[in-house]
């Protein structure tokens, strides 16, 4: 049911307040300022392309200035619960929390599309400082782009009316609420933050693009790199916010599953990687110039793809994240942007060729170990992840275009065929920064590996004997057996403890030249903490999902049950079924004593079958070096399915492991009326205990199941006359609870790999930002040849 028919419902049952006219006039401003942002950057294009500097410089600043407005609109709306418009009735409620009346700006489709403007906007204005000469052609691509992000907000606007709204439109006294899955702390700094990185991803391609026409490919290559690893750090700290979001709450038991909105992000943030370690080769070579240029560009334009297949509805159910589909003017505008950007950034690659003919030559080195080819190695390992990634997350689209229902590729597929890209590239990070720019000899590189070779061996050692001892946690599956490189079957741990040990390796290795570097390079601390903090949660990612272990259990308050060394019995709800903030307390019963865990459950509306729909959140337990994670699916009665039985039968219930045998009927009353009474001879063995039972059924008194102890009790559903066969089913005495228990080893490398990666990009680009004198004539800053890191190869390559 859409805003509109639920407005219609709701105005039926309770009248509403009229609209105050501010409100009415604070849209209609929204609306006129979206449309400014619109004309105010096709001034700026139109200026730019006439050389008027001050006239182009106005438009594009007038062009933020109506996003910025337009979604500060918006969210005053938000803010004081103006549910006549429809996407503030459809995302906002007025029961919900102000962090939640917040981030309902942004938790649908027109929100987000605002977003997006606001925060390219943003970075494209801050780098209006930092582009130098190249600054005329940068504005005229920059604000192109945001004008049809503008003009797309234009046709997808937040700030339309209910249909059929009258002159005077009345305000329900509440809205929908954003969907229960997004009712988390997460919703509130998640989007903001990968946005953030999707804004900075304009810069890039506007810098990139401006280089090319203004036939300047070695000038602007140092500048961009602070934004670029600024665009890295951004990237990489919204993909793990919403890794850490979907663990805390969709109840899947992990961070990342390679749904094709994850590879949406993920997909520019390998890019952004490759163009990063590019420009060093640039920078230190002078060569790669065309390379980079193109890899400066490829994160906008592979999220402009992403955008589309998210919003398109080509993804279908596929994706947890997927948003509606789009109005179609907005939708062929997203296209119209995407093949543009494309078409035309090869078209100039193409009218500008000649520029990249004349690369400059470099005297080979010494020796070919020398760290320009392992830059160039990691380059590409970098482009074939982000580009059999992309492939990946295309295949809903190919399924729809051919007829078929869109399916998503299976994580198992992913694993297996990135494992080709993955292993070689953590054997560069380890490598590579102990190699010289000059060359070295490959004895002498083999030298200088030996200690951390031998470290990283003793680590794997260590996490090797953990994993089969159990100690402080649980045992490894040993019979678990996992498929390599999509031909191999192995067993899982050796393999899931292969894999560490690149990982290890790398982590060693980049912490060892980290401790090397420090007294004489302390620029080189950004890169290494960045490489670290990466390694350390891939780490994590690696071995809490590779080496997961599960138990699906049913819970209850008769008995507990055994799970990974404890026992486990539910003691009932805390609220009512209806309530959001309703959990499951769950006795855990250890050796290190008693303790509870309370994961979400609530019924909200039916599903497709008309029966109550649960929502679930998990209740997870950090214990250091590994999660304990509990989901609760629902609520149970029926332990098993009606099984017949005709007089003399056996039917073995394996699911509650109970031998049930059928005796025959007993009848009471007088048969055909209404007080005949239908007994079923049952005897019922479990491990423990033997019990002879009667369950009744009656036309006149329904059906009075018989007692099995204290957990469980059997029910007659019918018989067959003909046959005198009986249909029984063991149900629950008291409410049980279907549940998944996961054991999550290696988790918390994951929260402390974040933390470093995101510290590290931030002193990288803090190290390496462009001193500035500002120029009278313009008014804008300058950059100039000097710069906090100095021309010569980076200290993290100085052997």
């Amino acid at each position: 049911m859409g805003p509109s028919e639920a407005i219609d419902g709701m105005v039926a049952r309770v009248v509403g307040a009229p609209a105050e006219p501010w409100s009415l006039l604070l849209g209609q401003l929204g609306r006129g300022l979206t449309w400014l942002a619109l004309v105010g950057f096709l001034v700026a294009v139109v200026a730019g392309l006439a050389g008027k500097e001050k006239a182009s410089r106005a438009g594009y600043l007038t062009g933020f200035a109506g996003l910025l407005g337009a979604f500060s609109s918006l969210l005053v709306l938000f803010l004081t619960d103006q549910f006549q418009y429809e996407y503030v009735f459809g995302h906002g409620a007025a029961d919900h929390e102000m962090r939640y009346k917040i981030a309902g700006v942004w938790s649908g489709q027109e929100g987000s599309i605002l977003l997006w403007g606001v925060c390219s906007g943003l970075f494209a204005v801050l780098a209006l400082r930092a582009v130098g000469g190249l600054r005329r052609w940068y504005t005229v691509v920059t604000a192109a782009v945001l004008g049809w992000i503008s003009a797309i907000s234009v046709f997808e606007s937040p700030f339309d009316l209910v249909p059929g709204s009258g002159a005077v439109p009345i305000v329900p006294p509440t809205g929908q609420g954003m969907a229960p899955s997004l009712l988390n702390y997460w919703v509130t700094i998640h989007p903001p933050t990968i946005f953030l990185g999707f804004g900075s991803l304009l810069v890039l391609f506007g810098w990139a693009t401006a280089a090319v026409i203004g036939r300047d490919l070695d000038g602007w290559i140092k500048p961009v790199r602070p934004w670029a690893i600024t665009s890295l750090t951004l990237l990489g700290l919204g993909l793990a916010m919403g890794g850490f979001w979907a663990y805390e709450t969709l109840g899947w038991g992990g961070f990342w599953m390679w749904d094709p909105v994850e590879n949406t992000s993920f997909v520019p943030w390998c890019m952004v990687a490759a163009m990063i370690h590019g420009a060093f080769i640039q920078i230190a070579r002078g060569t790669w110039r065309l390379a980079n240029v193109v890899l400066a560009s490829a994160p906008f334009l592979s999220f402009c793809y992403g955008t589309f297949l998210t919003r398109s509805g080509f993804l279908g159910d596929t994706s947890v994240h997927s948003f509606a589909e789009m109005d179609r003017s907005a939708l062929w505008l997203l296209i119209t942007l995407m093949l543009a950007s494309m078409g035309g950034f090869a078209g100039l690659l193409i009218a500008r060729r000649q520029i990249f003919r004349k690369e400059p030559t470099q005297a080979a080195p010494e020796h070919p170990v020398e760290r320009g080819n392992f830059y160039a190695a990691g380059v590409w390992l970098l482009t074939a992840f982000a580009v059999a990634t992309a492939v990946g997350m295309s295949v809903p689209l190919i399924q729809s275009l051919s007829g078929q229902a869109p399916k998503v590729v299976e994580e198992r597929l992913y694993n297996t065929v990135l494992a080709w890209v993955f292993l070689p590239l953590m054997l560069l990070m380890a490598v590579g920064p102990f190699v010289s720019w000059r060359g070295m000899p490959l004895r002498e590189l083999v030298g200088r590996l030996l200690n951390v070779l031998a470290v990283s061996i003793g680590l794997t050692g260590c996490l090797m004997l953990w994993l089969v001892s159990g100690w402080n946690g649980f045992p490894s599956d040993r019979e678990a057996q996992t498929t390599v490189f999509l031909r191999w079957t192995v067993p899982q741990t050796p393999w899931i403890v292969f894999v560490s040990w690149f990982c290890l390796f790398a982590l060693v290795a980049n912490f060892w030249r980290l401790i090397e570097s420090w007294p004489k390079a302390k620029s080189s601390v950004g890169p290494f903490l960045t490489h670290i903090g990466v390694v350390m949660a891939v780490l994590g990612l690696v071995v809490s999902r590779g080496l997961e272990q599960r138990e699906l259990v049913t819970l209850n308050s008769a008995s507990p049950v055994e799970a990974f060394g404890r026992q486990w019995m539910a003691v009932g709800p805390t609220m009512s079924f209806a309530d959001r903030d309703n959990k499951i307390e769950v006795m855990v019963n250890s050796k290190e004593g008693m303790g509870t865990m309370k994961p979400g459950l609530y019924y909200m509306g039916t599903n497709s079958e008309g029966e109550p729909r649960p929502m679930v959140w998990p209740a997870i337990d950090h214990r250091g070096w590994y999660d304990l994670y509990l989901v609760v699916h629902g609520i149970a009665f029926e332990a098993t399915e009606p099984t017949e039985l005709k007089p003399g039968e056996q039917a073995l219930l394996r699911s509650e492991q109970m031998l049930v045998t059928y005796h025959g009927l007993r009848t009471e009353g007088t048969l055909g009326t209404a007080s005949a009474k239908f007994f079923a001879k049952l005897t019922v063995k479990t491990p423990t205990e033997t019990f002879n039972v009667e369950p009744m059924m009656s036309a006149g008194e329904g059906r009075a199941p018989a007692p099995v102890g204290d957990k469980y009790q059997i029910l007659l559903t019918r018989i067959d006359a003909a046959t005198k066969a009986a249909f029984v089913q063991i149900n629950y005495r008291q409410p049980a609870y279907p549940a998944e228990i996961f054991y999550k080893p290696l988790t918390l490398p994951v929260w402390l790999g974040v933390g470093i990666m995101t510290l590290g990009g931030g002193l990288a680009a803090w190290s390496r930002r462009t001193t500035r004198r500002r120029d009278p004539g313009t008014g804008f800053a300058e950059p100039t040849s000097d710069s906090a890191e100095k021309d010569a190869p980076e200290p993290v390559a100085q052997s």
